[in-house]
């Protein structure tokens, strides 16, 4: 009863309406979340109908994108990655990104390049260039973290320097 009370008081309805307030708040909230995450990706350059010819970096034969962003949550990296893949047809793409204090790091590799590169590979590079212990996901998404702010920029250097050799 004393729940109920504080959350009719806090809803500012009355008892029978604290159900239905709770949850237009949950659909509301999820609704600002996907706004949240579109304005993110417009952000990012990767919109659906983007042209992010701009972000591709050919290395040797390899399409490339490798970006460097602010507080996306980790959580919406592996849509992006997706998002770029489609994009470019054929390449890499690594994404690093700072959130909450923390290095997070996503990698994926388009399906034709798969005998070739290896995302789980590519992320570990990345991954001990910002303190990371290591990543894991599958050969064409994967992604790690580390501690280490300071070096998000050298993370995308190291893995473009794999694919370098590995061309």
């Amino acid at each position: 009863q004393e729940l109920l009370d504080r959350a009719a008081n806090l809803l500012k309805v009355s008892y029978s309406e604290v159900p239905n307030r709770i949850e237009a708040l949950i659909n509301e909230r999820r609704k600002l979340e996907k706004e949240l995450m579109a304005a993110r990706r417009a952000q990012v350059g990767s919109g659906s109908g983007g042209n992010n010819a701009s972000l591709v970096k050919n290395i040797g034969e390899t399409k490339f994108i490798g970006r460097v962003l602010d507080d996306v949550p980790a959580r919406e990296l592996k849509g992006l990655i997706d998002e770029f893949k489609n994009q470019i047809n054929s390449g890499v793409v690594a994404l690093v990104t700072k959130n909450e204090g923390k290095v997070s790091i996503a990698v994926g590799v388009t399906e034709d390049l798969l005998k070739k590169f290896n995302a789980v590979k590519l992320v570990q590079t990345g991954s001990k260039e910002v303190g990371g212990k290591g990543g894991g996901g599958r050969p064409d998404m994967a992604q790690a973290g580390g501690p280490d702010v300071s070096k998000m920029n050298q993370a995308i250097t190291s893995i473009e320097e794999l694919i370098l050799k590995q061309k």
